[in-house]
């Protein structure tokens, strides 16, 4: 009777082969944000910030309420469909909020922040990156 035996070093490429093929291809979303950094030529009396949290697509938004205004957060699209909308109380002093839109599609965004008097806006754009990797397994 002839015995069928594979050995550990070809089982081991095998393993090797299986789990490189599996892990091929990555996607990962991606937000380019326009800097933070108001230039000095660019009022901005509320004080606004918008920065993004690490590589994630969540930001946090801050800015200052010195007028006792309502103030209206949105995010609008690149078709200026309103994406999210928040009205401040005319009594808060300061607004913080983390948004997470990483339910967004690959697009360009921007926050606005304004009183009716005062408008800050910051432009963004969301790209899905896909990244392929090949790989070449030696048949023995």
């Amino acid at each position: 009777m002839k015995k069928n035996t594979v050995s550990v070093k070809t089982l081991l490429m095998a393993v090797a082969a299986s789990a490189a093929l599996t892990f091929a291809g990555t996607t990962s979303a991606t937000a380019q944000s326009a800097s933070t950094v108001i230039p000095a030529s660019q009022e901005n009396p509320l004080k606004a910030r918008v920065n993004r949290i690490g590589e994630s697509l969540d930001f946090d938004l801050r800015f200052e309420n010195p007028t006792q205004r309502k103030v209206t957060v949105q995010v609008v699209d690149q078709n200026a469909n309103t994406i999210y909308k928040d009205v401040t109380s005319a009594t808060a002093p300061r607004y913080a909020r983390r948004l997470d839109l990483s339910n967004l599609e690959d697009g360009t965004y921007t926050f606005v922040i304004s009183n009716g008097k005062d408008r800050f806006s910051q432009a963004f754009e969301i790209r899905t990156q896909v990244q392929t990797s090949r790989l070449v397994v030696d048949k023995q």
